[in-house]
């Protein structure tokens, strides 16, 4: 029922929606796997790049897409840096363009 919901919103007027949405999926994923596959403590960029690692080790996919978590997950600003995506989120004087979240989508 709750996805027939979502399905329709529209991002050009709920960008931060699609923020929360973004930001929900990304962190229940890490929490999920962490602790299944050995990774504990740490901020989310780091747990992201330590399941990528770890998943990629264990053949669930190739280096490209660990190397692409690892440009995100370490580099100032990077997607997975939870206070860019908190910034959308919590924020009084910023309200994300759709292409903002746009791409935080594409980029996931």
């Amino acid at each position: 029922m709750q996805f027939f919901e979502l399905c329709k919103l529209n991002l050009k007027y709920t960008p931060i929606i699609y923020a929360v949405m973004l930001r929900v999926f990304i962190e229940t994923t890490i929490k999920q796997i962490s602790p299944l596959i050995g990774v504990i403590g740490k901020n989310l960029g780091e747990k992201s790049l330590d399941v990528a690692q770890k998943l990629c080790q264990l053949g669930y996919y190739d280096h490209v897409v660990k190397d692409l978590v690892s440009k995100y997950s370490t580099t100032e600003g990077g997607l997975f840096l939870m206070n860019n995506i908190q910034s959308h989120v919590h924020s009084t004087r910023f309200y994300p363009s759709q292409s903002v979240v746009n791409n935080y989508w594409t980029e996931l």
